[in-house]
């Protein structure tokens, strides 16, 4: 008897290790509105950002989405902009840079936020005249439909009016979230 329930102790071991999953799906948990906990899961592949989840981890149905309506916006406006994409840094820069006291002005595309660069005088003519009135690199800002709503949360909650201007600004704008990080260049 004692030879039969070892047996059996010993089938039903095998059985249940032939059985269990070899590998649990991982699930990101999202912690940042920028989603930095996908990066290493983004490539650029032809000139476009791609997410590249591997089979054992997934996301949540209303993260996949903003992901790839993320994904989707930079990669239109980077085609539209005919601009290239660094694969190491993973960033396309159009860059009208005009280095000088009140800062500079540049737009770096990343795969989940747009980072803004807007030097003071372009600024007090975005903040009067509004955002049409902007050349250079930053005339993309005139026909991206988010740009005045995105300038204007960074300027008010920089403090910032039309009338003190001193210094540039630059801010984080994710397509899924608005704006989400500024500050003074």
């Amino acid at each position: 008897m004692k030879k039969l329930l070892s047996l059996l102790v010993s089938i039903m071991t095998v059985f249940s290790i032939a059985i269990m999953p070899i590998s649990a799906k991982e699930k990101v948990v999202i912690e940042s509105q920028n989603y930095e906990e996908l990066d290493r899961y983004i490539e650029v592949v032809n000139n476009e950002y791609v997410l590249n989840l591997p089979d054992n981890v997934y996301l949540e149905n209303d993260d996949l989405v903003n992901v790839k309506k993320m994904l989707t916006e930079s990669n239109n406006a980077i085609r539209e902009n005919d601009l290239t994409i660094n694969p190491n840094t993973k960033t396309a820069i159009l860059s009208g840079v005009q280095t000088r006291a009140w800062g500079k002005n540049d737009i770096e595309f990343h795969w989940n936020f747009v980072r803004v660069y807007i030097d003071a005088g372009n600024l007090r003519i975005a903040l009067t005249v509004g955002v049409g009135g902007l050349g250079g690199a930053l005339a993309f800002l005139a026909t991206s439909g988010w740009a005045a709503g995105a300038i204007g949360a960074a300027t008010a909650a920089l403090g910032i009016a039309a009338n003190n201007v001193t210094d540039g600004i630059w801010f984080d704008y994710n397509y899924a979230f608005g704006v989400n990080n500024c500050g003074f260049q």
